[in-house]
Parts: structure tokens; sequence; C-alpha cells
């Protein structure tokens, strides 16, 4: 009896420890895309005060932007790979 009974209580606590983990790691990812929202608005400002300066051109501002947002929409779908990979690890 005292056995189950301490089973229970692993269990119980193997799973409150999972369920805090989830959250954590939610709130963490929530974080990380406000921080990484800002910082794309903050390249969008440069890029647009290095035409207002005439440092490049509107043309070469563009191109920067896409080519800066498609290798960061590549990366996050290489981190969402690598997350399902390790998950189905586990």
């Amino acid at each position: 009896r005292r056995m189950e009974s301490e089973e229970r209580r692993m269990h119980d606590r193997e799973r409150e420890m999972r369920r805090h983990h989830e959250e954590r790691a939610h709130l963490d990812e929530r974080r990380y895309w406000e921080d990484e929202e800002e910082l794309w608005e903050r390249v969008a400002q440069g890029l647009k005060a290095a035409v207002r300066l005439g440092r490049m051109s509107e043309g070469e501002a563009r191109e920067i932007w896409e080519e800066w947002r498609e290798e960061a929409v590549f990366d996050e779908n290489e981190e969402e790979y690598d997350e399902e990979e390790y998950e189905e690890e586990d």
C-alpha cells in the first residue's frame, strides 16, 4: 500500500513538473516573439533611414529586407523541425 502511495505521489509530481515546464516554455516563446517583432521594427526603421540619408536606394533596402525575412522564415521552420525531431525522441 505504501508503495502504491509513493508511486502515485511520484506520478503526480512528475505531471506537475511537466505542466510547469510547458507553461514556462510558452511564456518564453511569447517573450521571444515580442522581442522578434521589436527587432524587425527597428530593422525596418534603419533601412528607411538609410534610404532617406541616401546611403542606399529604396530597391536595395527592399531587397535586403526581403532577403532577411526569407532567411528568418527559413530559420523558424528549421527550429520547428528540430523541436519536432526532439519531441519524437522522448
